[in-house]
């Protein structure tokens, strides 16, 4: 959820998974690490604090299928 949160912040959408084509430009890739490097200092501040869930805004991603 922290993820998805923080690179959605910086303009990159993410289900979770990368996807690259050769339709990106070397700017994108560009974006997209800094986004990353980004987003991985929060969560590493998250996490370091020990209260991840102050850092999420709104409600988590819950599993889409759930064992019943």
């Amino acid at each position: 959820s922290l993820f998805q949160q923080e690179v959605a912040k910086r303009g990159i959408p993410s289900a979770g998974y990368h996807n690259l084509s050769y339709s990106h430009s070397d700017a994108d890739v560009e974006h997209t690490l800094r986004a990353y490097e980004e987003t991985l200092r929060v969560m590493a501040m998250a996490i370091d604090s020990g209260e991840i869930e102050r850092y999420i805004e709104g409600e988590p991603v819950q599993p889409v299928f759930r064992k019943i």
